[in-house]
């Protein structure tokens, strides 16, 4: 059967690492949803807030209606920013979270930039590629914080997260904004479920990751996207 024909002619690529990503992010903010205020202010803080602004348009001479409209939006106005609250999931997760904020400082804002365009498809934001490594740096802070939740210290998990070659991985993909890497000159191996540069085959034989990028047919070998090229498939 021919890639993408069980989807009959209206088959997309896309679809699938959209889809993921979606659900990736839906994922990340639940889980920050659960474990932080989605709130800027406390409620007293947020009141007083709101009667600083209706005093100081009251002062204006505005009329009495435009005040009426401008009143109850101001007080439903109290909600974090997507970013904000992204950012603060990712700090939470302790070294990794420090980690993915120094090698990609607008992390936060590139996540709800591509999770707007998955929801509402347009130009700008993250390429299909460095979407997906976005995906991944928010799957690592996820894993991270719903092991913690399970009673495993965040110091421990975090720390050992940070030495693995998967999570090293993303770090550099993103420093690079998601673009592909340049070919080179020293062989490398990789395997059809990890994203990792194998210097040995016996390194790829011996790593645990299993999973695959977007468009890779693992079957194959062959990339199908061409997001994703670059990654090459030598042992299946």
């Amino acid at each position: 059967m021919a890639p993408g024909s069980r989807a009959g002619p209206y088959y997309a690529p896309f679809i699938y690492s959209g889809h993921r990503y979606a659900s990736t992010f839906q994922s990340a903010e639940g889980l920050a949803n659960n474990l932080l205020s989605a709130k800027q202010k406390t409620r007293p803080e947020h009141k007083a807030r709101v009667k600083r602004v209706m005093d100081a348009l009251a002062k204006a001479n505005l009329e009495q209606a435009d005040l009426d409209w401008a009143a109850p939006i101001l007080n439903q106005r109290n909600d974090k920013k997507l970013t904000e609250l992204v950012e603060e999931l990712i700090l939470g997760a302790g070294e990794i979270g420090t980690m993915l904020l120094d090698a990609a400082p607008q992390l936060p804002q590139e996540a709800a930039t591509a999770r707007a365009r998955v929801s509402h498809p347009g130009q700008g934001g993250p390429n299909v590629y460095h979407r997906y490594w976005i995906g991944e740096a928010l799957t690592w802070v996820v894993r991270v914080l719903v092991l913690a939740q399970l009673g495993v210290p965040l110091d421990s998990l975090s720390r050992q997260a940070s030495q693995k070659a998967s999570f090293q991985e993303v770090l550099t993909r993103l420093k690079t904004g998601g673009a592909p890497p340049r070919p080179s000159k020293f062989p490398s191996y990789h395997h059809g479920r990890c994203p990792v540069n194998h210097r040995t085959r016996q390194a790829a034989e011996r790593c645990r990751n299993r999973w695959t990028p977007p468009g890779i047919d693992v079957r194959s070998g062959s990339n199908l996207d061409p997001a994703a090229r670059g990654t090459a498939m030598m042992l299946m």
